[in-house]
């Protein structure tokens, strides 16, 4: 189970806003009138693994991921998701995950909680918590559909 919830939620974080800053860029207007959605797919590319406490997954491990973006099948960006294990048992895990994506118009962040039963995460929201450059008045949340090394999701910027 931990490895299908890290793999998951590593991939996932960081594929929020990949690639997106052409459609979100702006600089003449600093609010954007409409909402956007972006599909985005996330590549994992590298998982650290902290192991704190107890032996084994549990309460106050951490894993930091890097991941690659492509939007429309093109490369768009990277990233990194840094998730915290808030309760783990048997049956589930509840992890808390933030993180940031890199992109030429700027960075976006995003943070949220990630539920898991033995088969991994079911889809799950992410709230966009802000940013800088094109991105500086992101907000919305990033609906993420769990995958192995894989994740797809859908931005949706308000």
């Amino acid at each position: 189970m931990r490895s299908t919830l890290l793999a998951a939620a590593g991939a996932t974080a960081v594929v929020a806003l990949a690639g997106g800053h052409a459609a979100l860029a702006s600089p003449s207007t600093p609010h954007r009138d409409a909402a956007t959605t972006l599909e985005i797919t996330a590549h994992n590319r590298s998982d650290s693994d902290i192991d704190v406490g107890r032996k084994g997954f549990s309460a106050g491990d951490q894993q930091v991921s890097t991941v690659k973006l492509d939007v429309a099948g093109q490369h768009a960006g990277q990233g990194t998701i840094s998730c915290l294990a808030m309760q783990v048992s048997r049956r589930a895990a509840v992890q808390q995950c933030s993180g940031t994506l890199s992109l030429d118009g700027g960075t976006v962040t995003f943070s949220g909680p990630t539920a898991a039963g033995r088969r991994g995460p079911a889809p799950f929201d992410w709230a966009v918590t802000g940013g800088t450059g094109d991105y500086s008045q992101a907000s919305g949340f990033l609906h993420v559909v769990p995958g192995n090394r894989t994740v797809h999701m859908t931005l949706n910027l308000l």
